[in-house]
């Protein structure tokens, strides 16, 4: 397991009856009111009757059990009673939905089958990894059948059984949890190759469309791939618990480094990549060098000496320069051809498509 990386999950409750949305925050011991969501109407205005919700969110816990071992997370909860309601909290990602199936439109309405159907679909197509529980207390025919074949995750009958939802939300949690855990390094804390690869492909269909994170792709898509210089004297001199110690510090020298929505992984050994959405060549050259400075500064303590220092090569490639499918092995052989001639440099294409210094390249455009 991933040793101190501890996960949050949200959750939205989303039932009609004011009561039972209590007693399921009650049960994940919801008890702490972290912040207000805000005001809103949610039709009209003031002027014209509009129906205003204040929103609430709470601190709750889960408990489960994960490789093992017993694990209790944080969950944000958020409640609504109506579609409306609903809309409104899953603007932000939810990991686990919990539907009451007749929800009405709006608060003063009565519930409608069809509209929790409608937002089960809905739900699904935009946030496919958000796992929805739908409960109903209603008889239909095949309506479980039809919840599921719409993306639902569980089907419940209500009453809810207590020890049960809350074994059902746990079961949820560990699977995620498990998942998110394969996404991430076990050493360094930052994404594998493997995740790495499925962002970059997401990024690269999003070109001209929108990201993976429903903003607009405005710009080009940049990637930096990045060697850690001579890294394997420093293993062999230092050993390598040192050599790992050195990993974790860079890594984290990196990741401080970088902008909301960009992406670090560790690609193998002391090899690393960097995704970059909406961001042209100059600004990923600079961001670079960023990179390449922030871990010339990181001092490291190996037994034995005062102090020792690493440093890295990095490789650049724009997809206004390249096609978008080549960005990886493009920035990966501009490292590759500059690294044989001097380490501790950036490197990019010019306009003329040869690999030069990135200095060199800012210089021009000036």
């Amino acid at each position: 397991m991933l040793k101190g990386k501890e996960f949050e999950y949200n959750l939205l409750i989303v039932e009609k009856e004011e009561d039972l949305r209590d007693y399921l925050v009650r049960l994940l011991k919801g008890d702490e009111v972290l912040t207000k969501i805000g005001r809103a109407f949610l039709e009209g205005d003031s002027a014209t009757g509009g129906i205003m919700e204040e929103g609430v969110e709470y601190k709750g816990r889960i408990t489960f059990r994960l490789e093992g071992e017993e694990v209790t997370r944080v969950l944000h909860l958020q409640t609504a009673g109506s579609v409306l309601e609903a809309r409104q909290r899953l603007e932000h990602y939810q990991d686990i939905l919990l539907l009451d199936l007749s929800l009405p439109f709006h608060p003063l309405e009565k519930g409608s089958i069809k509209r929790g159907l409608e937002l089960v679909e809905e739900v699904k197509g935009k946030s496919p990894s958000t796992e929805i529980i739908v409960m109903t207390s209603s008889e239909i025919p095949d309506l479980a059948k039809d919840a599921i074949s719409k993306g639902a995750f569980y089907f419940l009958e209500k009453p809810v059984r207590g020890e049960f939802f809350k074994a059902l939300v746990g079961a949820i949690i560990a699977r995620k949890e498990s998942e998110k855990l394969s996404h991430y390094d076990a050493l360094t804390g930052i994404y594998t190759r493997g995740l790495f690869d499925l962002i970059l492909e997401k990024e690269i269909k999003s070109l001209g469309k929108g990201s993976p994170q429903g903003e607009r792709q405005v710009g080009p898509l940049s990637v930096i791939i990045l060697d850690i210089d001579f890294f394997k004297n420093y293993n062999d001199t230092y050993g390598h618990v040192e050599g790992d110690r050195a990993l974790k510090a860079l890594s984290r020298a990196m990741a401080d480094s970088l902008r909301k929505g960009d992406t670090l992984a560790r690609c193998g050994g002391e090899e690393f990549g960097v995704i970059l959405p909406n961001t042209p060549k100059l600004e990923a050259l600079k961001l670079a060098e960023r990179l390449r400075e922030a871990v010339g500064r990181v001092v490291l303590h190996p037994k034995g000496v005062k102090e020792a220092r690493l440093t890295i090569s990095l490789g650049v490639a724009v997809s206004s320069d390249h096609p978008a499918e080549e960005l990886y092995k493009k920035a990966d052989d501009a490292l590759v051809y500059f690294a044989k001639r001097e380490r501790n440099k950036t490197c990019g294409y010019d306009s003329q498509g040869r690999v030069k210094e990135a200095k060199e390249i800012l210089q021009e455009a000036d």
